[in-house]
């Protein structure tokens, strides 16, 4: 529950689609941060297009993730890790919890069968009857928390500020990536 995120659940492979198991909304942020998106364009444009990919998207997540290590006397360790989790309170986590185990369940039958399809599943952990821990999706943002760092508009207001003019070549891919 809560708001969409830039990050399906179900996404087919195709050699035209990002391959399954794929974030989208990574992809987004990987090929903006490469300059993927600036085929020409001049350097200027290029620092235009990834400082508002920062403004809207944030850092991505292996960069957070390497910044904090540095920082951390444990970060350092062999098997340290940076997981993006979420408490909650007075929420009755076990049917998510029995949820995402059956959606595990159906992608080993996807699996077995062959099927180029790919389901996502998070992490949910009820540690009382009324709350528990909910693993976030990196590189994933709500598409609520993307419109308030924008300020406001629709997802093709933000993209066209991010990615340029709907006719351009980025605007373009950033789309097909995304759909």
């Amino acid at each position: 529950r809560g708001p969409a995120a830039l990050s399906p659940g179900l996404m087919p492979s195709s050699p035209r689609l990002l391959p399954a198991g794929a974030n989208p909304a990574a992809a987004l942020q990987a090929l903006s941060a490469k300059g993927s998106f600036s085929g020409g364009s001049t350097p200027e444009q290029v620092a235009a297009c990834e400082a508002a990919r920062l403004r809207v998207f944030g850092e991505l997540w292996h960069e957070r993730e390497r910044r904090v290590a540095a920082s951390s006397p444990y970060g350092n360790l062999k098997g340290w890790a940076l997981l993006p989790v979420i408490v909650k309170a007075n929420d009755d986590l076990r049917q998510e919890q029995f949820a995402v185990a059956l959606i595990k369940v159906i992608q080993k039958c996807f699996d077995e069968a062959n099927l180029p399809l790919a389901l996502h599943t998070c992490e949910i952990v009820a540690t009382a009857p009324d709350g528990g821990l909910v693993q976030v999706k990196t590189n994933a943002i709500s598409l609520d928390s993307v419109k308030k760092r924008q300020g406001g508009g629709t997802l093709s207001q933000v993209f066209e500020a991010v990615y340029g003019k709907p006719t351009s070549r980025s605007f373009q891919r950033a789309r097909q990536l995304f759909t």
